[in-house]
């Protein structure tokens, strides 16, 4: 009879062994081929026999019976699965962001392996937190929060932040975002007219006309700011140092909307006299907006925008007469007044209204951009620095200023009153 080969066997079935394997399968075939040197001998009792002196006396149950190989096997499968089960439990917050994070780092590394079909050893670690213990005495935080001494409580994620103004002024202006915002833009604007074209009879001279051109110039503005921890912080708070960088970038782009309607309001021409001036018994500030409104589309611009504080529409949405009845207001209907899309917000002051044509404006900024680095001594002190920006060039003719007024809605209101 032949020596038993079991190795070649499984290596030709595709089987990969490693050396704890390897040694486990010739000890089994060295056991085999020891106990079939007897011709006369089954191999069902040889095999038996082998796996006894491999790995060990047949296991017996509590009745003294012999326990097989393969209930033995599905013995240790069932105690592992039950291991499995116990601990098997659901990530944390902060887990599920340091596994994503891991994975965020390692992403050029898992395309590849998956790419190549190697394999990919990811390293992350997700401890159960320490057994919490009553203490004789609650903790404090910074801000004199008391921790309490029970267990039973349940720290809530996130960061509540301070409300400010909505960012909405792109949606209102043309833009758009390029790679390298220009330092200047210069534009060529028609100053003058002299003359005009007339209806000339036959032989008659021909009127003579000219214009005179000017380059106007706008220049780029940064908005920016900067940021600073120690290493410390960032290593042990890693969701809140994540939320902080999100936090200066909303403070940056923020102020880049706020300098842009803020120029916006500079920029517009002050209310003189409309042709709804001393017409009416009740001017109230919807119609001190349609008195805007007619200026401009008088200058041949379209007034299409309204931006207002959020008090004074609801101060002119709601209003009665001198019987104390609510007034119906024609001209304000779907949140338009007299087709005026009209946005609420109070980076506008209260009582100043915005009334434009919104094609005079064009913006070209810079994506948001986060830079990290270290000054002075920060080094040698684990000390960090981050700056935000963003580059921006708002745009408007000399020539179409007048498409946008500012104005004092009592000031309107006034000039329209009825004498």
């Amino acid at each position: 009879m032949g020596k038993f080969n079991l190795r070649s066997a499984l290596e030709k079935n595709g089987a990969t062994l490693d050396e704890n394997q390897i040694k486990f399968v010739s000890a089994f075939e060295t056991a085999l081929d020891e106990r079939a040197k007897n011709q006369d001998e089954n191999y069902s009792k040889s095999i038996n026999e082998a796996l006894r002196a491999t790995i060990g006396a047949e296991e017996k149950d509590k009745d003294g019976n012999t326990v097989t190989i393969a209930a033995q096997i599905r013995n240790i499968a069932e105690a592992m699965e039950a291991m499995e089960k116990k601990q098997t439990r659901s990530l944390s917050d902060l887990e599920k962001f340091q596994l994503r994070k891991a994975i965020e780092k390692n992403k050029s590394k898992i395309s590849e392996a998956i790419r190549t079909g190697q394999d990919f050893e990811l390293e992350f670690s997700a401890k159960r937190a320490a057994t919490k213990f009553t203490a004789a005495t609650a903790q404090t935080n910074d801000t004199g929060v008391l921790l309490p001494i029970n267990e039973n409580y349940e720290f809530e994620g996130g960061i509540s932040v301070i409300r400010y103004p909505e960012n909405f002024i792109l949606n209102v202006i043309s833009n758009r975002q390029v790679a390298k915002v220009p330092q200047q833009i210069i534009k060529n604007e028609q100053a003058t007219a002299e003359g005009a074209v007339a209806l000339v009879a036959e032989g008659g001279t021909k009127p003579l006309t000219s214009d005179t051109f000017i380059r106007t110039l706008t220049t780029r503005k940064k908005y920016a700011g900067r940021i600073e921890w120690t290493e410390e912080f960032e290593m042990d708070n890693d969701m809140l140092y994540a939320e902080i960088l999100s936090l200066f970038e909303d403070k940056v782009i923020r102020e880049w909307q706020k300098g842009l309607l803020a120029q916006i309001v500079t920029n517009g021409t002050a209310y003189t006299s409309s042709v709804m001036d001393d017409t009416l018994v009740i001017p109230d500030n919807g119609l001190a907006v349609i008195a805007l409104q007619s200026v401009i589309n008088g200058m041949n611009f379209n007034a299409d925008v309204a931006i207002m504080h959020p008090s004074d529409i609801v101060t002119t949405m709601f209003t009665q007469d001198t019987d104390g009845n609510s007034r119906l207001l024609p001209y304000m209907q779907n949140g338009q007044i007299n087709g005026l899309r009209v946005f609420a917000n109070n980076g506008v002051t209260l009582g100043t209204v915005v009334v434009m044509d919104s094609s005079i404006y064009k913006e070209i900024h810079s994506g948001f951009i986060l830079r990290f680095g270290t000054y002075n001594d920060q080094f040698i002190k684990n000390e960090k620095s981050a700056i935000g920006e963003v580059f921006s060039i708002l745009r408007v003719a000399k020539n179409n200023l007048p498409g946008a007024m500012s104005a004092s809605l009592a000031t309107v209101k006034a000039a329209l009153l009825k004498p």
